[in-house]
């Protein structure tokens, strides 16, 4: 009796059966399994991804470090007519060095035979499950970072250091947290804070108390949102956002790979106010997503996926961040 000839579902572009010149390789096999697998990850990644976007970004090639530059102020004079334009600012220039934590990753082996016995699509739920991890990762480093960025000095001596808002009813008095958000933007207003690139980032439970201001909402009062869908867009002319990524606990030491300092007690921490230019990102390797070759697969008869990147956080205009803590003031 003849052999079958079988889909290869998982091939690009190649006959069924056998490819030119013998049998497909595993790697063939998997081809396109493995692009499906590559783009749930990245998408699952880039959708939980909340804090990527609000701060600077510098991609190198190579080294365990870059530095971020930064200068003072500068001031203008009225030109007295005859005299020679001689140069009369010179504003300190101060850098931040931010180092690549190590590779921070996510892996999942998958049995050959569990996985025919399964009546679902397990593969697919693994790879949300792990683009969902190391966004859960990078979200947690850039919060606790810009909490401490808040706490810090000015790191150039023409700049101005974090700001720290206390209030012991913070996290449970919603007027009380909508007042402390309109004096963040006028503490930012006072700071020359950018207007554009604010972001007021609270817990759901914040979240959702806020929606009970009705000033917020009320549009009669310029209020913006939805208290039906439990939508509200802004407050204090901040884009609001609701994470679970938020530190509030006590941090005692770093964890093994971690080359910045993030570690501190958040146990206050109740929200965070952030500009952009607050914190930095350096990423050596992006998110990257490998399965395992022939010779894993034989001797364990599974597959394994990881996905991976290399990127460090840091702190680099103190006064572009703002905590919102419950400590008594």
């Amino acid at each position: 009796m003849p052999n079958a000839i079988l889909t290869n579902l998982g091939a690009n572009n190649l006959p069924t059966g056998t490819g030119t010149g013998g049998a497909l390789t595993d790697e063939q096999l998997n081809e396109l399994f493995m692009k499906k697998f590559s783009g749930e990850v990245f998408a699952a990644y880039t959708k939980k991804c909340l804090f990527k976007d609000f701060q600077r970004t510098r991609i190198i090639t190579s080294g365990k470090s870059a530095t971020f530059a930064y200068t003072g102020n500068m001031s203008a004079r009225y030109h007295k007519r005859g005299t020679p334009i001689l140069g009369s600012n010179n504003p300190p220039i101060s850098e931040q060095t931010i180092n690549v934590d190590d590779l921070l990753i996510s892996d999942v082996a998958i049995d050959n035979l569990d996985e025919l016995k399964l009546h679902f699509d397990v593969r697919k739920e693994y790879s949300k499950k792990i683009g969902e991890s190391l966004a859960l990762g990078f979200d947690q480093h850039c919060a606790r970072i810009a909490v401490l960025a808040a706490r810090s000095n000015a790191l150039n001596k023409d700049h101005q250091g974090g700001t720290v808002l206390k209030n012991a009813t913070a996290a449970t008095n919603a007027q009380t947290l909508a007042d402390m958000a309109y004096l963040a933007a006028q503490t930012f207003d006072e700071k020359d804070v950018p207007e554009d690139d604010r972001h007021f980032i609270v817990a759901p439970a914040q979240y959702y108390m806020l929606l009970t201001v009705k000033d917020l909402i009320n549009r009669d009062y310029g209020g913006s949102g939805s208290y039906q869908k439990a939508n509200l867009g802004e407050v204090a002319s901040m884009a609001l956002h609701k994470t679970n990524r938020l530190p509030n606990t006590n941090i005692t030491a770093a964890v093994e790979g971690e080359k910045n300092t993030y570690f501190g007690d958040f146990t206050n921490t109740v929200a965070l106010c952030l500009n952009r230019e607050a914190i930095g990102s350096v990423q050596l390797r992006g998110l990257k997503v490998q399965k395992s070759g022939a010779e894993f697969e034989t001797m364990y008869q599974a597959n394994m996926m990881v996905a991976s990147y290399s990127i460090g956080h840091g702190i680099l205009r103190p006064e572009c961040a703002i905590e919102i803590s419950k400590a008594a003031a």
